[in-house]
């Protein structure tokens, strides 16, 4: 595989397409000539400060991979440790921990480590109810690292990054709560919602936008309830809740929804809006009725989920557990490599870091791209990767659109000779090919195994434990549902589950996507041979981490799997799967799903006409 693409490419690529100075990507974080050495590639910052330039740049981290040295792995693992912590609403430990880091001048902590640090000691603080003083020091502290308070109080905004706007949310919500005057208070309020605005016609993308804009539109909220709508009035602050709600249905998620929806629902009884009313406390009531039954929170106060964003792995274990998956010994690697055996061992079991002139070609052989390009696609075209999940959004969504010449339009743009942009532009082009008739079942599998076996040349039966990349996955689950043979669909369910259940970061899956993808797969494919406790344990499984997520993609499918599965074993009056079946259509409604809300109608018809709807 070549390896042309890299970081500084994409940066400057993306940086270019948002019309954003050096300056203005990298103040309060490096110099404009650092910056500058950043994008012509001498210079290669860490994980966290790549995750913040490109989210300053509108590149949502989410979804994405980076690997990780040793030192920089351990000390990510340390934060993953004590988002646990917080989430578990173990304070005291949390807390106790927090403070050996900061007060701990030997671990030299750069300035995005010590902001982590920062807000949750402030989290904690709020917690176990610290005067509000406190807890808006230690978020003023953190968005001094990177960012000059005095120029926000100002309305003098920067270009920043999904978790800049967070905690200046925060420290806006935390200053209104100490005891300001009101002329204070109105201020801040203004802050708030002209930092809303800044937001709103940033460069940051949609999905940043639902993860923080609805943090703001709360905050807005509590500021201007407090300060008596003085400054916002609460037509404003509607106007807010419902456009972070807009947010929240373009990327089907539900951060802060309960906030969102009960700060509506307290305006709209003092203005009298009858009909807005009944419709957020029907929204309201429909999600903490799902929440409460599968005891998950709610609210967001113990949720840590703007921290969730790469798949992060440690490149030792990657180039281990990747060797073993393609069947080489570490003697046969190291030998192509032209690398010691004892220096491939030690990176492989994390003693050493792994250095460029060594890491490089040990990918390649590997056919892994070790480059952050911060897109499926490998390429340094911005055009191409809008145009990329602009596609499969569009077939995702079932948006009818001229799909051959957009495949064609994209395959000129993108460099075909990676492997990798082979496979993802196969899988759209055999999935529409065999939607329209066009191949048999037959050739499918043959093609998708093919291209499988450009980076992966495993037989699928033969596929263990180890790293995969995100295609393959995709390749495996598209073979796993269409195989006819038994043998292969057993091995590759067996086989993708235990890639859900163990390919974790921070207890999360490292590809919601993909989890997802499978686990509704799986719970179908239980169902359809009566597996009751395999389809109850796969679905709520989902349907759990779904809810903690805060993402509702397939929400309504593991209710549906969980509804199906309990009627085929204590059937009830017809009157209640309605009644379960319009929450499926509710859910349906708001993140703007269309075909799933059709089926759900048709399952209602096949109930209220008495019909098998449970197998069909």
């Amino acid at each position: 595989m070549r390896d042309n693409i890299k970081f500084h490419a994409f940066m400057k690529m993306t940086r270019e397409a948002a019309n954003v100075s050096l300056e203005e990507a990298g103040k309060g974080l490096y110099t404009k000539s650092m910056m500058a050495q950043i994008e012509k590639g001498t210079t290669l910052p860490d994980y966290m400060m790549r995750n913040r330039i490109m989210s300053r740049l509108g590149i949502s981290s989410e979804g994405y991979e980076d690997f990780l040295q040793p030192d920089e792995y351990k000390r990510y693992l340390k934060r993953m440790e004590l988002i646990k912590l917080i989430e578990s609403k173990s304070f005291a430990e949390a807390e106790e921990q927090i403070d050996q880091v900061i007060f701990d001048e030997d671990l030299n902590l750069n300035k995005l480590e010590l902001q982590f640090y920062y807000d949750m000691k402030a989290r904690c603080l709020h917690f176990r109810k610290a005067p509000w003083g406190e807890v808006y020091e230690m978020y003023e502290k953190a968005c001094s690292l990177t960012m000059i308070i005095e120029e926000v109080c100002e309305k003098k905004f920067g270009v920043w990054a999904t978790l800049e706007y967070f905690l200046l949310f925060k420290m806006l919500e935390a200053k209104a709560e100490c005891s300001v005057t009101p002329d204070e208070s109105s201020k801040i309020a203004d802050v708030c919602l002209s930092l809303l605005d800044h937001l709103d016609e940033s460069a940051i993308d949609i999905l940043g936008k639902a993860k923080v804009y609805t943090e703001g539109a709360v905050a807005l909220g509590n500021i201007a309830h407090k300060n008596d709508y003085a400054q916002v009035d609460k037509k404003t602050v509607l106007e807010q809740y419902d456009k972070a709600l807009d947010y929240l249905k373009q990327k089907s998620r539900s951060y802060y929804i309960a906030e969102i929806l009960s700060g509506k629902i307290s305006v709209l009884e003092e203005t009298g809006n009858e009909e807005e009313l009944k419709k957020a406390k029907e929204l309201y009531d429909l999600f903490a009725e799902i929440y409460s039954e599968y005891d998950v929170d709610y609210f967001m106060d113990y949720n840590c989920y703007i921290y969730r964003d790469s798949d992060i792995y440690c490149i030792g274990d990657v180039i281990k557990s990747r060797r073993q998956m393609l069947q080489i010994s570490r003697e046969e690697l190291a030998d192509r490599v032209k690398c010691s055996y004892r220096t491939l061992m030690r990176i492989e079991n994390g003693a050493i870091s792994a250095q460029k002139a060594v890491l490089r070609p040990i990918m390649d052989e590997l056919n892994i791209n070790c480059d952050y390009t911060r897109s499926d696609i490998i390429t340094d075209d911005r055009e191409a990767v809008d145009r990329y999940y602009a596609l499969t959004n569009m077939i995702n969504n079932y948006v009818a659109a001229d799909y051959d010449v957009l495949c064609k339009e994209l395959e000129e743009r993108i460099d075909m000779s990676y492997s990798n942009n082979k496979q993802l532009l196969d899988i759209i082009e055999l999935f529409l090919a065999i939607g329209k008739g066009k191949i048999t079942r037959e050739q499918y599998i043959c093609k998708l195994k093919e291209d499988l076996s450009l980076t992966l040349p495993v037989p699928v039966m033969e596929i263990k434990e180890g790293y995969l990349l995100h295609a393959e996955l995709d390749l495996l689950i598209a073979i796993g549902k269409y195989t006819n043979e038994e043998e292969e669909k057993g091995h590759l369910m067996e086989y993708l589950q235990y890639c859900c259940d163990n390919h974790e970061s921070g207890g999360y899956p490292v590809n919601y996507g993909t989890y997802e993808m499978v686990m509704i797969w799986l719970a179908d494919e239980y169902s359809d041979v009566d597996r009751i406790e395999k389809v109850k344990e796969v679905a709520r499984e989902l349907l759990t981490l779904e809810l903690k997520s805060h993402r509702l993609f397939e929400l309504h499918g593991a209710l549906y799997m969980l509804l199906r599965n309990n009627a085929k074993i204590d059937e009830k009056d017809k009157e209640y799967y309605k009644q379960s079946i319009d929450k499926m259509i509710n859910i349906c409604d708001f993140i703007n799903n269309s075909v799933h809300k059709e089926y759900y109608i048709l399952i209602k018809e096949m109930i209220e006409k008495k019909e098998d709807w449970k197998h069909y």
